[in-house]
This record gives C-alpha cells, structure tokens and sequence, in this order.
C-alpha cells in the first residue's frame, strides 16, 4: 500500500477506535471529499490531486516529515498511473524500451564492464571502431576489447556495417532469472565494486558520484522498494541520454541489510 493510504487508513481506524460508529462519510466530510471519491481512493481506482493532497495534511494536522511522505507518495502514484496510461497508448508498457531475451550462457559470455561499456559507447556520437581507441576509452587492455568484440560478433548484439564500423543491434536486452544466471550477476556486481572503489580513489568527486544512506526500514516494503529503484534508474538512464553523448558511465545501487532478522536467520 502507498504511504497516503496508509496514513489515510490509519487516521480513519483511529477515528473508529475513538468512536465505532464513526463513518466513511463523516471521514470524507471531514477532508473535504465527497465520500465516493475518498471509496475509490482507497480502493486505489482514484488518486488524489496534489490541491487535494495540500488540503488533507493541513486537516489531518500530520508532521512536517509525514507530510512530505504524503505528498511525495500521492504524487508518484500519479506519475506512475499516467506514465502506464501513455505507454498503454503506444503499446510500451509504462513507456519502458522492450528488452531482448537473451540466454544464459550468453548472459554469462556478456555480462562483463568491457562488454557492456562497449555496448554502451557504441551510441556515443563520435564513437571510433578501432580497438585501440575502445580500449583507451574503457581504461581496459586491448586483448580484452578484442575479445569483447569477438563474442558480441558472435552472439549477434555487434555487427559492422559496410565500412567496418561497429554497430550495436539490441539497445535494451535481458535475461531470465535462473540460478545459473544469479551466479553471473553476483560476479557482475563484483565487479562492480571493485570498479566503483577505485573510481573513489582516482576521479574527481566532479565526475563520479558515490552516495549512501543507512535507515531504518520496514522490511516487508523491501520489495516495493526495490521496484522503485528499477524504475528510477529506468528514468534517470533516459534523463542522462537525452542530450549529446559523449561518455559512458555506470550507475550502480545496492540496498542489503545490515542487521539479521528477528529470528536471527
């Protein structure tokens, strides 16, 4: 449930916990919403306009921190739904590219910081075929970037024109989740890191970002949370190639816990 109609419900549970005879209506009333409206809204077939959103914080007397919850989750949930409504017109779901499926071996064959940097630098504007160039660029050996090539030639997301350049045939592409695939992205995610850390060391804090947070959480919101993540990254991936494209960069985010669960597993 979204963080406004559990403040919502709560307040109006609250409500009956004073009074049981306390109504949807007189809830309604009280908000300053016609009670079949504030029905659909928790039935989740309505969302709140944000002029609605403002008029209820200020009833419910809620805290400047939840108030800023409230309204931030009345407002997703409005982007969310619009954001569906378009793609549902154009047949993109929630205006999201359609990946092409991959196997896993040959996820696990490309699924490396060398392949899917080159992948990736093929879109950049001045791209240059040339090995060397490549390799100069990904900060990698050249023995490396041949061998990347060679197995994105060969399992069809690289293909040359006809002057040799390098073209990139599959924008978007994923895999189905299988143990054998976990493994390969838990080596990717390694890797990562490791990438990650000494971009710390040797780049300029103007060119990298490196950001956390530690929280207290409600756990059973983890998965709603990493759905979040998938999409904002989604958002912001089309954000940065909007414009001109001149480097490669890798965004990464990990959300694990840091304390054992309450049965201690």
């Amino acid at each position: 449930m979204n963080i406004h109609l559990e403040v919502l419900s709560r307040e109006f549970q609250n409500r009956i916990g004073k009074n049981p005879r306390y109504s949807l209506r007189a809830y309604a009333s009280f908000l300053g919403l016609h009670p079949s409206a504030l029905s659909r809204i928790f039935a989740g077939k309505q969302d709140i306009s944000l002029r609605a959103g403002l008029m209820i914080v200020k009833k419910l007397g809620l805290p400047q921190e939840e108030k800023r919850l409230f309204l931030q989750s009345v407002t997703e949930t409005r982007r969310l739904r619009e954001t569906s409504q378009l793609g549902h017109a154009i047949g993109s779901q929630n205006l999201a590219p359609k990946p092409f499926e991959i196997s896993a071996e040959i996820f696990g064959r490309i699924l490396n910081l060398t392949c899917l940097g080159l992948l990736e630098l093929t879109f950049c504007d001045k791209f240059d075929s040339d090995p060397a160039v490549i390799a100069k660029r990904l900060g990698v050996d050249l023995e490396k970037v041949n061998q990347a090539i060679s197995d994105l030639l060969s399992v069809g997301l690289l293909e040359r024109d006809e002057t040799g350049r390098l073209i990139n045939t599959r924008a978007h592409m994923t895999a189905i989740k299988t143990t054998k695939t976990d493994e390969h992205r838990r080596r990717h995610q390694k890797e990562i890191l490791e990438r990650a850390s000494a971009s710390l060391e040797k780049d300029a804090f103007e060119i990298r970002g490196h950001y956390g947070m530690t929280m207290a959480v409600d756990a059973a919101k983890i998965q709603e949370a990493n759905r979040r993540i998938k999409s904002f990254t989604e958002e912001l991936c089309d954000f940065l190639a909007g414009g001109e494209k001149n480097e490669v960069y890798q965004l990464a985010i990990q959300l694990f816990p840091l304390t054992k669960t309450e049965k201690g597993v």
